[in-house]
């Protein structure tokens, strides 16, 4: 059964669009690099519409069990290219302390 890492995070205001732009970018590397994410069963982006903080995103990732998951974030939290380019500039766009990743699993 599958288990998915989310990643939740706010916007600053002004940083909307930019951080709208990059994802499919990051998408792009991500596909490039499937020694990191080759075992990812799906990457979803989502903006929140309506409630909580304005600027809200949530990045869902799906793996085919928890040390999958497990494998492939401690890999991308080691790799040099993904701490200096995509994790500086993504975090130079997030509201301070609003990043958090959690680990969820289904309920049969």
């Amino acid at each position: 059964m599958s288990v998915f890492g989310v990643a939740k995070y706010v916007v600053k205001a002004d940083r909307i669009g930019e951080n709208i732009a990059l994802i499919p970018k990051f998408k792009k590397w991500m596909k490039q690099r499937p020694e990191l994410f080759g075992t990812m069963k799906s990457y979803e982006v989502y903006s929140q519409q309506i409630g909580g903080s304005f600027g809200g995103f949530l990045e869902i990732f799906e793996y085919e069990d928890l040390g999958e998951f497990q494998k492939s974030f401690g890999a991308v939290m080691q790799d040099k290219e993904y701490l200096t380019k995509w994790w500086t500039e993504m975090v130079a766009l997030m509201v301070p302390g609003s990043f958090s990743i959690e680990v969820w699993d289904r309920v049969p």
